[in-house]
């Protein structure tokens, strides 16, 4: 991990082989796997327009508090019609 500067004091951690493309803590930042992607002063590649054109994979990082996060067990749900591929643990053409 190295750290970056979004600005505004903000820092994030951006794992080795990534770059940040852009955005800020609040509201998600992008990283992407393409050097070609890395941010540049005064261009926001966070909207739609810059967004299509960027090169590798962008990852979003979300923030979120632990009280918030609600784990859900997809497994244990009940399939309403079709089957349930218990070694997967998904329903197949039914509705959940």
């Amino acid at each position: 991990m190295y750290a970056v500067s979004t600005g505004e004091g903000e820092t994030i951690p951006v794992p080795i082989g990534f770059y940040y493309v852009g955005g800020k803590i609040k509201q998600g930042v992008v990283i992407s796997d393409n050097e070609a992607d890395r941010y540049e002063v005064g261009v926001d590649k966070t909207t739609h327009e810059y967004a299509t054109k960027l090169k590798g994979n962008q990852f979003v990082w979300i923030p979120c508090k632990i009280e918030d996060y609600k784990k859900i067990d997809w497994r244990k749900r009940k399939c309403k019609m079709g089957y349930r591929n218990k070694s997967i643990g998904i329903c197949s053409g039914s509705k959940i």
